[in-house]
C-alpha cells in the first residue's frame, strides 16, 4: 500500500487531516454546495465542476475559497 493510499483510506471523519487533498466537485446544487463548503472548510483544495448552477451558489463559491468552471 502506497503511502497515498493510506491517507486516503484514513479519510472517514472529520477529525481527519483533508488539508491539501484535491477534490472535484460535480455539479453545484443544495448537496454540491454543501459538500464543497465543507471540504474547503476542513482544507482540502476544491474544484467545482458544473453545466449550470444557482447564482447565488456560484457567487459564493469564491467567498469560500473554491474554484468553478461552469458551463459546457
Amino acid at each position: 500500500m502506497t503511502g497515498e493510499s493510506s491517507r486516503l483510506d484514513g479519510l472517514t471523519s472529520w477529525h481527519a487531516d483533508w488539508r491539501g487533498l484535491r477534490v472535484a466537485v460535480f455539479g453545484l446544487s443544495v448537496t454540491g454546495f454543501s459538500v464543497a463548503d465543507t471540504l474547503a472548510e476542513l482544507g482540502a483544495e476544491v474544484l467545482v465542476l458544473a453545466e449550470s448552477a444557482d447564482p447565488a451558489y456560484e457567487r459564493l463559491l469564491p467567498v469560500i475559497g473554491v474554484r468553478s468552471s461552469m458551463g459546457s
